[in-house]
């Protein structure tokens, strides 16, 4: 009996100690994606009390204190939940001068590839006493180098993204398209290719967007639908070795107060879970890539162009404004500007936007395409 007592004793020791570790809900985050980067060997050298102190400063920031379980008030560390998620791992600090009275902190082990590391890095400033984490600051994080590691179960084969305004319809009973949104849109498009041993039967990729404009200003946004796969990747079609699939996923609606702002940086950046036919789960960086965010400003275009449509298209008073007059197929038009997928047009007495779908220029290569739907 005693026996029993002392491993249930044990056991909600245990227990009370991961409760306490897993509470802390920003640090998931790093547990699924850890970080991966080249530290500078050359940097100046640090001080031992400059390093202690730093290194202090860091453990002081991120230590958090136990709510629940027999820890309860128990403060715990950097060094105590790694040693509780990598047990195997030894990890060591490193500290390394960037600048004036500013420091890279690490806490790292070594990573996947020869002369890389992973782990939790932190940005120090002494003079105004700040420290930010690159995890979550990914522009920072971008200007140290520091990545998240890529998945090995899966490689880009090629990918592809547009920019632009866009209006969303519904179909009407009648067959009109009703708008119900209008926004900026970032539809990605990409080839994958399964470059592990086994079949794969799910895979869920987030993507999220951020456009930095100072070093307190930022927006970001994620795609709130899930990434489509052609075909679908599933237990009864799974994915299997050496295949490739074509996946999309979109960002949609996004302000168009951001359409005339010009970002410092832009970032999109996909991750994925996968899973294979065996339960084995594998996560990471699928692909990352810096959209031009000038596609949505006006570019002069200056050239005479012919209405491609099965009847008519409708002239709108602004980019995904609304119609303002039907023009006839075939009829030639002065394309002036190009925004994005948008094309501001002069007919007549007349000036306003449309789809560039609905245009076509002489010198093009003959364009065999079915004309779009009337709109």
């Amino acid at each position: 009996m005693s026996d029993q007592k002392s491993i249930g004793r044990k056991v909600l020791k245990v227990l009370g100690w991961l409760a306490g570790i897993f509470i802390l809900a920003p640090l998931v985050f790093v547990v699924v994606f850890e970080l991966v980067t080249k530290l500078d060997d050359d940097s100046p050298v640090v001080s031992i009390v400059e390093r202690q102190k730093i290194i202090h400063m860091v453990k002081e920031h991120t230590s958090s204190t136990v709510s629940l379980g027999p820890n309860a008030g128990k403060r715990i560390t950097i060094e105590d939940r790694k040693r509780a998620e990598d047990p195997g791992k030894s990890y060591t600090w490193r500290v390394d001068k960037r600048g004036e009275n500013v420091y890279l902190v690490s806490y790292v082990t070594a990573g996947p590839e020869p002369g890389t590391v992973t782990g939790d890095f932190y940005e120090v400033d002494l003079e105004n006493q700040t420290i930010k984490n690159l995890v979550t600051d990914r522009a920072l994080g971008k200007r140290y180098g520091v990545r998240s590691p890529g998945i090995e179960t899966i490689k880009v084969e090629d990918y592809s993204y547009e920019l632009f305004e866009d209006v969303s319809y519904r179909t009407d009973w009648d067959g009109e398209h009703i708008k119900t949104d209008k926004g900026i849109k970032l539809p990605v498009r990409g080839t994958l290719l399964n470059q592990s041993n086994t079949p794969i039967v799910s895979i869920y990729i987030q993507g999220e967007l951020l456009l930095k404009f100072d070093e307190d200003q930022e927006f970001s946004k994620r795609n709130l639908l899930m990434a489509k796969f052609e075909p679908s990747v599933d237990a009864n079609t799974p994915w299997l070795p050496g295949e490739k699939r074509s996946f999309t996923l979109s960002f949609d609606n996004i302000g168009a107060v951001y359409r005339e702002m010009v970002p410092m940086m832009t970032s999109v950046q996909l991750k994925a879970a996968v899973e294979d036919a065996f339960d084995k789960r594998t996560e990471g960086e699928v692909l990352s890539f810096s959209p031009d965010w000038t596609r949505l400003h006006n570019v002069e275009v200056n050239k005479v162009g012919k209405i491609k449509a099965k009847r008519f298209v409708n002239l709108r008073t602004e980019v995904a404004g609304e119609r303002m007059q039907p023009i006839k197929k075939d009829v030639e038009v002065m394309v002036l500007v190009r925004r994005g997928k948008w094309l501001q047009i002069s007919v007549g007495d007349k000036t306003g936007w449309l789809e560039e779908q609905f245009v076509v220029f002489p010198d093009d290569a003959p364009d065999t395409a079915p004309p779009p739907p009337d709109r």
